[in-house]
């Protein structure tokens, strides 16, 4: 499977409509592709961007502070599949814990996905090349 890198363009949340989605861009042509996502993780997605911090930890936050409590490292997002209109994602995680590190896959939505490498420092996602436009 080959996949294109791509970043995030735009966060479009249009409470008006209950629609909302994120747009990602490759960097070389520009194509966008547009997934639609929940209006939670629309805004967590958001305001990770912005970098916006609360008093207590959001599900996202959370889940960081499992990644590091744990010594695991987020190492890629990818967008895997897609079928009727929802997309799937795989995040990769590297577990440090054990003397030889080993690779965790698990499958997730974009969305949440996305949500998680924000707060990690993962700009770049890596989307299945079929399923750009």
């Amino acid at each position: 499977m080959d996949f294109i890198p791509v970043s995030i363009s735009a966060v479009i949340i249009d409470e008006r409509h209950d629609r909302h989605f994120i747009h990602l861009m490759n960097r070389e042509t520009w194509d966008l592709l547009p997934i639609g996502i929940g209006f939670a993780e629309a805004t967590a997605i958001n305001r990770a961007l912005q970098g916006e911090t609360f008093p207590r930890p959001l599900t996202h936050d959370l889940l960081t502070q499992l990644l590091v409590k744990t010594e695991c490292n987020c190492v890629a997002i990818r967008i895997t599949d897609e079928e009727n209109g929802t997309y799937f994602a795989e995040i990769e995680l590297e577990d440090n814990s054990q003397e030889v590190s080993r690779t965790i896959l698990l499958d997730a939505r974009p969305s949440d996905a996305i949500a998680l490498a924000v707060r990690v420092g993962i700009f770049t996602i890596d989307v299945r090349t079929d399923l750009m436009p």
